[in-house]
């Protein structure tokens, strides 16, 4: 019995030409494909060795404050020449003004790398200066004196919850998406409603709430005057030398 023979297909220039077209290509696409996947791996391991480099930083900013913080606490800048108070201290040592290494000290003590790299520093100290508003507030309404304690107690900023008004609608936000701006406004309604009447204070303790009122960096500083005497409570031991210098002024002045 006869067996039909099996036709092969004739390769014709035009059909090889075609196959290693394709061949080609895939071979293109193959080497591309891995040329990315080695790309992407390489975009990934940059990424973490800029998160691993901002967190060290972080942390050697932490480091920087927190020890500016002892300095100026046990007040060690009296052994620097140059530098007599702890503004001039700061200014010299950190290149910052006193008021902004205020915040940063509070936010280095109170807070931890992890937590200033997820709600950034300026949000971290605007919520410490809010609650530390909330409480002067507080106490202005039950008509008692509020002196800030040295250190202020450690807030769970994971906890904090804020009622910002947006596009018209209310809305209850942590710190970590409520904005500086809307941080500010708050603190300035908090500090505003804290404000005691200083109308009927007489014409010394009215000029020194003026000079106080003058200098941003003595803004937790009140001034009280009951029977004709003259006392001001919140004043932190770093700012006494700021406090000399206005004394001294209405000194000047008066005589």
């Amino acid at each position: 019995m006869a067996v039909a023979k099996k036709k092969v297909a004739k390769k014709t220039p035009a059909a090889q030409a075609s196959r290693e077209a394709r061949a080609k290509s895939s071979g293109a696409k193959k080497k591309s494909s891995d040329k990315t996947a080695k790309a992407r791996a390489e975009y990934a391991e940059l990424l973490r060795e800029i998160e691993d480099a901002e967190l060290d930083a972080q942390r050697g900013w932490d480091r920087l404050w927190e020890a500016s913080r002892i300095v100026v606490r046990k007040r060690y800048y009296l052994f620097d020449e140059d530098a007599p108070t702890a503004a001039d201290w700061i200014l010299a040592h950190t290149g910052e003004l006193y008021r902004t290494a205020q915040r940063n000290m509070t936010v280095a003590a109170l807070s931890s790398p992890d937590e200033q790299r997820e709600y950034k520093v300026t949000r971290i100290g605007l919520a410490y200066a809010i609650d530390e508003a909330q409480r002067a507030l507080d106490a202005a309404k039950k008509k008692v004196d509020y002196t800030p304690p040295e250190t202020p107690e450690k807030l769970d900023l994971a906890k904090l919850r804020y009622e910002v008004t947006r596009d018209g609608t209310k809305s209850t936000l942590g710190l970590a998406d409520v904005s500086t701006d809307e941080l500010r406004a708050i603190l300035r309604g908090l500090r505003r409603g804290s404000k005691r009447d200083d109308s009927r204070l007489g014409p010394t303790a009215a000029k020194l709430v003026a000079k106080i009122a003058a200098d941003k960096s003595l803004d937790n500083v009140r001034v009280i005057e009951r029977g004709g005497e003259i006392s001001l409570s919140g004043v932190r031991a770093d700012q006494l030398g700021v406090l000399g210098a206005v004394f001294s002024a209405i000194s000047r002045e008066r005589s």
